[in-house]
């Protein structure tokens, strides 16, 4: 059911809070992990089985920069949108059109959102046990949700920073050749 509701552009961060409220943080990290795992094949799938030629026109139309960069990094390219953007359900579909083959579609997009899924069930984890026990959830009354916050949000900040620092050395190889 999380992997059909994903597919349905529900987003796997509520998914993950859901599991972790359910199975706490351990639990909610593997049923994150297959959840998305199984979303991801299913949105290829559909978007490779419909098809028929109407996204390639529309991707050569509107998203020629986004098809050459994600054509020319690859795997790259995936990871980082992951990593950047975790499973917003408008990337999982952009991504499933555009990559054409799935093994650097489905590797690219579970290395990259791993972390992620680390840190909502994380985040989610303490933050249930916190609401259990009747503390606050403000970060300067509850220490212990400040760690998985500040992991989270330094992977998006990083795999930001790597991004940036990766076009730039693409740019002086290209400018040098």
């Amino acid at each position: 059911m999380s992997s059909i509701a994903i597919v349905l552009n529900i987003p796997t961060a509520i998914i993950i809070s859901i599991a972790a409220v359910l199975y706490g943080s351990l639990g909610a990290i593997v049923l994150g992990t297959l959840s998305f795992s199984l979303a991801i094949i299913l949105m290829y799938v559909i978007a490779k089985v419909l098809d028929q030629g109407i996204t390639a026109r529309i991707v050569k139309k509107y998203m020629p920069r986004t098809n050459r960069y994600i054509s020319e990094t690859d795997l790259h390219a995936i990871i980082y949108l992951r990593l950047i953007f975790f499973a917003l359900p408008p990337i999982n579909w952009m991504l499933a059109i555009l990559c054409t083959r799935f093994s650097t579609y489905f590797w690219g997009s579970l290395i990259g959102a791993f972390p992620n899924v680390i840190a909502f069930s994380w985040l989610g984890g303490t933050l249930v046990e916190v609401i259990r026990e009747g503390r606050s959830i403000w970060f300067w009354n509850t220490p212990e949700l400040i760690t998985p916050t500040v992991v989270g949000i330094s992977l998006t900040l990083l795999s930001i920073f790597l991004r940036k620092r990766q076009a730039a050395n693409q740019s002086n190889k290209s400018n040098e050749s």
